[in-house]
């Protein structure tokens, strides 16, 4: 059996993903659209966004594909390195390598996240701190701050066809 590898960041953290852009539709509350006084206008949101999965691209820079580490750290392909997979390799590590989908927020909010596939875990990095909490920032290597939360897909429960 081949000796199984994995992508070392600069910094010694594990890469555990590809960053990706998704597109999706945010419902706007109706009657809510109303005129600012410098032009333009603002609106509510009705909670929800859905996310169109069909249309997930993996971000690229100068032709490189982007990468993640355990962290939330972004880094170019050729910054990595391949090295040996040791076995005694940290569950955080090994549970999301490959299923994780990262979101970046700035200036926005996001109230929930619906139809993630089975399996899949959503990562949300808002780089908006201002007014949070001490305990929900987190010091990402790059040195910024951000908020992050994960939202994972379950299994539906399977319906009683008694």
């Amino acid at each position: 059996m081949e000796n199984p590898m994995k992508l070392i960041s600069p910094k010694g953290t594990q890469i555990v993903a590809t960053l990706e852009r998704l597109s999706g539709r945010a419902q706007i509350v109706p009657g809510s659209v109303r005129p600012e006084p410098m032009g333009g206008f603002s609106f509510d949101y009705e909670g929800t966004t859905e996310i169109f999965w069909d249309d997930q691209r993996t971000v690229t820079q100068d032709d490189e594909r982007v990468f993640l580490d355990e962290d939330g750290a972004e880094y170019l392909e050729t910054e990595l390195r391949l090295v040996p997979q040791q076995a005694e390799e940290s569950p955080r590590q090994s549970d999301v390598s490959g299923t994780l989908i990262t979101v970046t927020v700035e200036g926005g909010v996001v109230q929930a996240i619906d139809g993630i596939p089975e399996g899949k875990i959503v990562r949300v990095l808002d780089f908006d701190t201002e007014g949070a909490e001490g305990e929900s920032l987190t010091a990402l290597p790059n040195g910024e701050k951000a908020c992050v939360s994960e939202w994972s897909g379950k299994t539906p429960p399977s319906e009683d066809t008694t």
